[in-house]
């Protein structure tokens, strides 16, 4: 969150004001409508997603690349994060969602699962941004 946060203000200096992401914007539009959504946002998204680019984009590209363990990370954090970063459509917070993507990446080599070491972090910072809205 660290990380993020840097990323942000910077973001502020490049942009001019308050960046908010799209992305980001209509979650909220939809929390506000359908309270329950926030439970899909805050839980269940974080853990699909980190299931799908942790596990499944990265883990297999990880263990896939045979050789080097080092160039098999930088390859495999590279093309996750970046399919991550895409994945959440906005061109200005590609710099955000990657480095997030490379963080989560670098856990996940650390403790082996990829749920635990970014899960709890992840939803609490879902959690803090959507419940205000209800």
């Amino acid at each position: 969150m660290i990380y993020q946060m840097v990323v942000s203000i910077v973001l502020t200096q490049i942009y001019g004001g308050q960046q908010v992401s799209p992305n980001t914007e209509k979650l909220i539009i939809i929390a506000r409508k359908i309270p329950i959504f926030i439970f899909f946002v805050s839980i269940i998204g974080p853990l699909l997603e980190e299931y799908v680019f942790r596990k499944v984009i990265f883990g297999e590209l990880f263990n896939a690349i045979k050789g080097n363990r080092i160039v098999a990370f930088i390859i495999a954090t590279t093309v996750s994060s970046l399919i991550f970063a895409l994945a959440h459509n906005d061109f200005k917070f590609i710099p955000v969602y990657f480095g997030m993507g490379v963080i989560f990446s670098l856990a996940y080599v650390w403790d082996k699962t990829a749920c635990c070491s970014n899960y709890y972090p992840y939803v609490t910072k879902r959690i803090c941004r959507y419940i205000p809205i209800t």
